[in-house]
């Protein structure tokens, strides 16, 4: 998971620095290895970043941390945070909705086609996962998700072949 954390960053280094945003790694290389299709997980991890990104102001920050979970021990979890526009209280409900767009006149401008957290969460659940998020308006807004660490209980199990401890 280090590896793909500080891959999908490097990709959003062009991204910020066009924004002067600041972007830090909370990232241990020891980390153990998690069950996950690897494309996957950089898919889900560069749309949160580019989210990120995008919804956050010139001169920003966007912080990315991942580690065993302390809640679920069997879970890695990845936290993808910024100090951003955040979400309107009253749209958060529709978030993960296909095709939904903010109808905050501060985000009106930012293009997207509203499916990227839509499959976001979609890839995250396929790989026996869950995503949320924690945000207040004008503040910032933080995705979280867990991805199986590898263990008996995961491998050979799947019948997928794409799968991969990484």
């Amino acid at each position: 998971m280090p590896e793909v954390v500080h891959e999908s960053a490097a990709i959003l280094q062009t991204m910020t620095g066009e924004k002067e945003q600041q972007a830090t790694l909370a990232v241990d290389w020891d980390l153990p290895d998690v069950w996950g299709d690897r494309n996957r997980l950089a898919q889900i991890l560069v749309n949160l970043l580019s989210n990120a990104s995008k919804y956050t102001l010139v001169g920003g920050q966007i912080n990315i941390s991942a580690e065993v979970s302390d809640d679920e021990p069997s879970m890695m979890c990845v936290a993808v945070a910024d100090n951003g526009l955040g979400i309107l209280e009253a749209e958060q409900k529709k978030l993960f909705t296909k095709f939904f767009r903010s109808t905050d006149r501060e985000t009106q401008g930012i293009p997207g086609t509203g499916l990227g957290l839509n499959i976001t969460k979609w890839l995250v659940e396929l790989q026996h996962g869950r995503i949320w998020f924690e945000s207040e308006c004008r503040v910032g807004t933080t995705f979280h998700f867990t991805i199986p660490l590898t263990s008996k209980q995961y491998l050979g199990t799947s019948g997928d072949d794409d799968a991969d401890a990484i």
